[in-house]
């Protein structure tokens, strides 16, 4: 499940960009002691069969492994995020000159990123 995470577009103000919550769950796994892993995996299994809305899992996601943790593990997938918006602005190229990125649908990311400290 992807949701859109907020990057610098070359012509000034924000694009979203897809990303993956269970890979800002394995991120953030790095940066919180192991007793809390098996909350972590509980929180994705219960938003991945959606008992768990948006809202709820950064919630408490902040609970559990902290805005510290957080904002060390967006940090590290920097260089994906990086990724993400060159493949989005190749993707936009190719296309009859239109600037609309394709919608995302699932989590927001950004948000999670912004409750964390991030810009």
């Amino acid at each position: 499940d992807r949701g859109p995470l907020q990057a610098d577009r070359p012509g000034g103000g924000m694009e979203p960009l897809s990303l993956s919550i269970p890979e800002l769950i394995s991120s953030v796994k790095r940066f919180i002691s192991e007793d809390k892993h098996v909350l972590l995996q509980g929180m994705l299994d219960r938003y991945l069969s959606k008992e768990l809305g948006k809202a709820e899992l950064q919630q408490e996601l902040r609970e559990v492994a902290g805005k510290d943790a957080l904002r060390e593990a967006l940090c590290t997938m920097v260089p994906q995020i990086h990724d993400l918006q060159k493949r989005r602005e190749q993707a936009i190229k190719q296309t009859t000159g239109s600037s609309a990125a394709a919608p995302n649908h699932g989590a927001d990311a950004s948000l999670v990123a912004k409750q964390a400290g991030m810009p």
